[in-house]
């Protein structure tokens, strides 16, 4: 079974509307998109133009919010859109909802995060038992196609989680859990669980340059290594594998702890730079595809260093390298 169709499988389960559209194209849409728009089967949309359903007026600008359903009438959505690769091709896959709440884009999406959750916990537990050869041996052609489920699998996960926590933030549902912790051991851990799960880690040299006088900070320490692991799992990935070198460097500036992740890899163009911190953006479009990710993982970073009332900034040359800064103050403001 393909990519696609374990896709369209999994997308008529859920209850939030799902179009997935190429160059102009439908090329997948489960049921509730056609009751949504309209349409009396998810059928009946494939190949037809993503146009047909844009008000003309929305054409332009920002993400289209008004739709035309198939009898003709017009409804005001909510879209979430994520850009990836379809079978070698840019896709682009729309989560709509009709909600008109205040907080209705981050309800939505928390409820499409738990949509998709329980039946993709089913797909990784048995594809992980397929693995384990629990159910007898395989041959490599399937193991092969269960080494592809699975880490697909893993991927929609990562992005399920990470869609989860920024709807949380954007909501203003997420709480710190302040107290006083080792900065150089709170890297360390991060260090370690990096090198676990990246595959190129054996390949790039990691340097740590630590301030004596930065010692202890006080913060959500979780929610310090969920920054670290995200900036550094960024650098390890860009980096130039065999040659690439990853500096963590920390500093005391003052009242505030200065953490800094400085790589040699390939860098970002300057017109790229804005888009950075933006939701579901990877910039350096030829290893983006390569090395595939949420596009979440530097927005919500962001929203997590303001959290705590710290800032966070790149400088970049492309073709160098990147270093990543972000402050933290070293004790919990009074309220």
């Amino acid at each position: 079974m393909s990519d696609k169709e374990n896709y369209r499988q999994l997308a008529q389960h859920v209850t939030t509307a799902i179009v997935v559209h190429s160059e102009g194209r439908i090329i997948l849409a489960n049921k509730s998109c056609a009751m949504l728009l309209g349409a009396e089967n998810p059928e009946e949309l494939v190949g037809k133009s993503i146009d047909e359903f844009i008000h003309e007026d929305k054409k332009k600008g920002k993400l289209n919010k008004i739709f035309v359903r198939a009898d003709g009438k017009i409804r005001e959505l909510e879209i979430l859109e994520i850009p990836y690769i379809l079978q070698g091709k840019e896709a682009f896959q729309w989560l709509i909802s009709d909600n008109k709440k205040k907080n209705a884009k981050s309800d939505f999406l928390a409820n499409v995060s738990h949509d998709l959750r329980t039946p993709l916990n089913s797909i990784l537990g048995f594809s992980e038992l397929l693995r384990q050869k629990s159910a007898g041996e395989l041959n490599r052609k399937q193991e092969r196609y269960i080494e592809n489920i699975h880490a697909s699998s893993k991927f929609l996960l990562e992005l399920i989680n990470n869609i989860l926590d920024l709807s949380k933030i954007e909501a203003g549902k997420v709480d710190l859990t302040y107290e006083k912790f080792n900065v150089a051991k709170a890297i360390n851990d991060v260090i370690v669980l990096i090198k676990v799960k990246s595959s190129r880690s054996q390949n790039i040299i990691l340097k740590k340059d630590f301030d004596p006088e930065l010692e202890f900070i006080e913060g959500d320490r979780q929610r310090f290594k969920q920054i670290l692991f995200n900036l550094l799992g960024n650098a390890m990935k860009f980096s130039k594998e065999g040659k690439g070198i990853v500096t963590i460097r920390t500093k005391k500036v003052g009242n505030m702890a200065q953490i800094s992740i400085e790589d040699t890899g390939i860098g970002i163009k300057k017109e790229d730079i804005k888009k950075i911190f933006t939701k579901f953006q990877q910039v350096g479009c030829d290893l983006s595809r390569k090395n595939r990710g949420t596009g979440l993982g530097l927005a919500i970073s962001e929203e997590l260093v303001k959290l705590h009332g710290g800032k966070i900034w790149v400088e970049t040359e492309y073709g160098v390298g990147t270093t990543f800064t972000f402050m933290l103050p070293l004790e919990k403001k009074k309220t």
